[in-house]
């Protein structure tokens, strides 16, 4: 009774059972290597939910992650064991994480240190490949690796790297309905930690505020980004001086921008609001350009 009172919410371990029962997993798995012609990517509004919804909770993931490597700590042992989800329902989905089980976490090393960018990079590069694995389980509700889900939690990390990428089905190749650009990038985060020889950084994900960028622009702007997207095997790549899903938030700016300074109007005061990270920062800072040309 006293496990955890203080972390509100269940473990992500069984928020995967409960969101994904046994009649979506037998559809899940029956669909798999269907080539009886439909349309791929064809989807009611009631699948584009529940990825949706699959996807704002890995995307708060990959932020929770960045955050922890932005101080300084590689936390070594992700796994749906040891996150905690508090889930708000609604029309948006909305969660809120805890981190926990510490006990494998390693300080990443500064790159002057003996040693220290190898060392850094293998431990970012380990919670990155884990990322792989739980957002697989996440949007599928399988373990790609067949592994007991009352396996010990100490062995996770250790069993994922004990198997191959390319051994692994795609979710997309579970699932033909599963958006192919989501589905490469599931697969580019558990070969970034599976082939520990590759040098391409170019075509993986190097950290995981790359992950968290990809995540988030797949989320505000889906029909663009998720849906209607060409096949991806590399990490997606975005112009850095262009904020993507925000022309509306940006039109109302400029016409308060307008309607004070241009057209002389009486004073007036904006308010930008919204969750942490959602890009209050990176929208105020992408207007200051326009108006300070004039």
């Amino acid at each position: 009774a006293l496990f955890l009172e203080w972390a509100h919410g269940t473990s992500l371990e069984d928020w995967i059972s409960s969101a994904h029962n046994a009649e979506t997993l037998a559809s899940v798995l029956e669909d798999e290597g269907e080539q009886d012609g439909g349309s791929d990517g064809e989807q009611n509004a009631s699948d584009k939910y529940e990825i949706k919804r699959s996807l704002r909770l890995a995307w708060d993931i990959a932020r929770a992650v960045g955050q922890i490597h932005s101080v300084g700590v590689a936390h070594g042992n992700l796994s749906p064991h040891n996150i905690i989800v508090d889930e708000q329902k609604g029309e948006d989905a909305a969660f809120t994480l805890k981190l926990i089980d510490f006990s494998s976490a390693t300080i990443l090393q500064p790159p002057t240190s003996p040693g220290g960018a190898g060392k850094t990079k293998k431990a970012i590069r380990n919670d990155i490949y884990c990322l792989g694995i739980i957002f697989y389980q996440i949007f599928s509700g399988l373990h790609p690796l067949h592994i007991s889900q009352d396996a010990p939690t100490s062995s996770f990390s250790t069993a994922v790297h004990g198997s191959s990428a390319s051994s692994i089905p795609s979710l997309h190749q579970l699932n033909s309905h599963f958006p192919q650009v989501l589905s490469d990038l599931v697969s580019n985060l558990i070969s970034t930690g599976s082939d520990k020889e590759s040098k391409d950084t170019d075509q993986s994900y190097q950290t995981a505020n790359e992950v968290d960028k990809d995540l988030y622009i797949m989320l505000v702007d889906p029909e663009r980004f998720l849906y209607h997207s060409h096949p991806q095997h590399a990490k997606i790549k975005f112009s850095q001086n262009k904020l993507y899903g925000r022309s509306t938030h940006i039109a109302s700016l400029m016409n308060a921008y307008n309607r004070v300074i241009v057209s002389g109007g009486t004073p007036e005061m904006v308010l930008v609001t919204g969750r942490s990270g959602s890009g209050k920062s990176a929208l105020v800072q992408l207007m200051r350009e326009p108006i300070t040309r004039r």
